[in-house]
């Protein structure tokens, strides 16, 4: 489905399971194992960044969107989704996963440069029949100083 938005398509996971998972799929260009705790400094490479179901495993996202927002090239987008709570900040559950506020979301990626935030609510999952409330966010109109090629950049999944 991500095809179509840019040239290339790298998936990233901590767990050499799912990356074989994802080798099977053979949608993906590149594959890489990648721990989101120990990122290396960012290059602006990528037009997207999309992390579907992933900060479960992540309280504190500060790093990460750090590094999302030197990694995107301008003008690009980062597209995730979380679990959602109604008190400030962030959250582990009972189910072992974490659950982030909405100003939590929106206040971190405007601090990041993010100039645009859309978020969405959504039921991303049931867990044991019931749904699990989310959000949905794109966060872009980083509009940093550079001149952008028309050169296909990649998505990082």
């Amino acid at each position: 489905a991500l095809r179509p938005i840019g040239g290339q398509v790298v998936g990233c996971d901590i767990s050499a399971a799912m990356l074989r998972q994802a080798k099977a799929k053979g949608v993906y260009d590149s594959l890489q194992k990648q721990d989101l705790s120990k990122l290396s400094d960012p290059v602006p490479t990528y037009d997207l960044i999309v992390a579907a179901d992933v900060f479960i495993d992540l309280g504190a996202l500060e790093r990460v969107v750090g590094w999302v927002a030197g990694a995107l090239r301008p003008f690009g987008r980062f597209a995730f989704t979380v679990e959602v709570h109604d008190g400030p900040g962030f959250v582990l559950r009972e189910s072992q996963r974490f659950a982030h506020s909405q100003s939590y979301i929106t206040d971190l990626l405007a601090q990041a440069g993010f100039g645009r935030i859309d978020v969405q609510e959504v039921d991303l999952r049931k867990d044991r029949g019931a749904p699990v409330p989310a959000l949905v966010v794109v966060g872009s109109g980083l509009n940093r100083i550079g001149d952008r090629s028309d050169e296909a950049a990649g998505i990082l999944v």
